[in-house]
């Protein structure tokens, strides 16, 4: 199933004290991305997460680097597996 995850913004994150706009917005789109996954019981096949923070989603590979993301990605795509 297609899903979007730009209304992960519709209500824009604002800075708080001691907190950067880069993270707030990462936390905003990893929970909105586990939101939907629950709602939609969305399968994890194949499900790549890349960010330059230290947070995780769950059901995720983490890519510590975009050459690891691309290489994962070939792989999936050469298996015939649903990139989720």
């Amino acid at each position: 199933m297609p899903v979007s995850y730009a209304n992960a913004f519709v209500k824009p994150v604002q800075p708080r004290s001691g907190e950067d706009l880069v993270t707030l917005s990462i936390e905003a789109l990893k929970a909105h991305v586990e939101l939907l996954t629950k709602k939609f019981s969305l399968r994890r096949v194949g499900r790549f997460w890349f960010s330059t923070r230290d947070i995780q989603i769950e059901g995720t590979r983490a890519c510590e680097a975009i050459d690891e993301l691309l290489a994962q990605l070939k792989s999936v795509l050469r298996s015939g597996m649903s990139v989720g």
